[in-house]
């Protein structure tokens, strides 16, 4: 099979070889071309004769070779390993993608039956004057101007950082965006009980660091805690 498609190719390369001598042929012939007058003497002398007919001969020649059949088989299962590649390599990547996730999930901390990981990948905002904070539980938080697409980091979930014997009670988020002449900004989050998931309160009591309330139905797990309600 190799040598058939070697011998192919070398067969290819001479004939390109060949073509290219004869244009340099054509160049050559037009160098020696004769002046305009003796084109005009000439186009006189056979004025009225009819034009010769096209050599569609000519045409051909010009036009490159077809491959052998060995070579179009050779491309076509090649195109086909390609695409057989492309998909494996696809499937390989999908796979990684959920170990990585499955490794993930087991490795952080959704509490002891897991409950916190209904609130894995989903987001909370509340406006306040003119920015929106948006608050990430495992994720990461941010502060942008209300309506724009992107924002400023206020850090990404770092750790659960209750008090001994309620640690599910706060959560950390660190290494946000450099703060102009300040630190990297930071929010605490306090977890209270509430009758729906909400984002109910934002400050920032110190230069780039934030507070957040959240409220949440998962905070009341226990009977004796009472549900907080908003006053109206």
């Amino acid at each position: 099979m190799y040598d058939r498609l070697k011998s192919a190719k070398n067969r290819h390369l001479e004939e390109a070889r060949i073509k290219e001598e004869d244009e340099r042929e054509r160049a050559r012939a037009l160098e020696n071309a004769p002046d305009d007058d003796d084109l005009l003497a000439e186009e006189d002398r056979h004025e009225g004769e009819a034009a010769e007919p096209i050599n569609s001969e000519d045409d051909e020649d010009d036009k490159m070779p077809e491959y052998p059949q060995e070579v179009k088989d050779a491309q076509e299962k090649a195109r086909e390993a390609r695409r057989l590649f492309d998909e494996v390599n696809e499937k390989t990547g999908d796979l990684d993608a959920k170990i990585r996730e499955a490794e993930d999930f087991a490795n952080s901390d959704y509490g002891e039956d897991y409950s916190w990981a209904a609130l894995k990948d989903k987001c909370f905002d509340r406006n306040v004057q003119q920015y929106t904070y948006q608050f990430c539980p495992f994720g990461q938080n941010t502060q942008k101007d209300t309506g724009a697409y992107s924002g400023t980091s206020l850090g990404s979930f770092k750790n659960w950082s209750g008090p001994e014997g309620n640690k599910y009670s706060k959560m950390h988020f660190g290494d946000g965006q450099q703060c102009w002449n300040g630190p990297k900004r930071s929010t605490d989050i306090t977890i209270e009980c509430g009758e729906e998931n909400e984002l109910v309160e934002v400050t920032e009591p110190a230069k780039c660091e934030y507070l957040f309330t959240f409220r949440t139905p998962l905070a009341c797990s226990d009977p004796d805690k009472e549900v907080v309600h908003d006053e109206f």
